[in-house]
């Protein structure tokens, strides 16, 4: 018996598969050093690119004027992303080349954050549908600048404490390739 090709049941799977390589890159990454400049760079590409979506999805009038929910919502979904990239940033370890080139690693508790700051997105995904379905036109840009907001602190702060070791200043504690913090 043949059948035909359903390109509708193929889409979510390929979606899942798409995501959980995204997220074991993400994750993965967090093992290896990278430059800082590079991550700063994917940031700030990322957070643009976000702002513009959202930009263009607001001027073709697919968003009514947003009420008070929406706004608390986009602004959680961006205090999540800002304390994700602060606890990102203390706990990843950062060390400076002698040629000055700064590269940051987040290790293990980096990748406990990226977990945590997931979860909190699904949830937060969660309270949209139910709150704010109005939101999901703009879901796409508000992940963008999420990530790009995250990648901007957490590489802003490890590139903060590895300038400070290098200098000899010990604030945020910053040491020659600075460890994470004991609290």
């Amino acid at each position: 018996m043949h059948t035909a090709f359903d390109a509708q049941s193929l889409s979510p799977a390929i979606t899942v598969v798409v995501v959980l390589l995204v997220l074991y890159r993400i994750l993965s990454q967090q093992l290896t050093w990278r430059p800082l400049a590079r991550l700063l760079r994917l940031g700030a590409i990322l957070a643009v690119l976000g702002v513009v979506s959202i930009g263009t999805t607001v001027g073709t009038g697919h968003l009514s004027v947003p009420h008070s929910t929406t706004v608390l919502l986009v602004a959680l979904m961006l205090v999540t992303s800002a304390i994700g990239g602060l606890a990102l940033g203390f706990v990843s370890r950062a060390r400076t080349a002698a040629d000055g080139t700064v590269t940051i690693r987040g290790g293990g508790l980096g990748i406990a954050v990226w977990v945590v700051v997931i979860a909190l997105r699904i949830g937060e995904s969660v309270l949209v549908s139910v709150f704010a379905p109005e939101l999901a036109a703009l879901s796409g840009g508000l992940l963008l600048l999420s990530i790009g907001l995250l990648r901007l602190l957490s590489a802003g702060v490890a590139g903060l404490r590895a300038r400070r070791a290098a200098a000899g200043d010990h604030g945020l504690h910053a040491t020659a390739v600075a460890p994470r913090p004991t609290w």
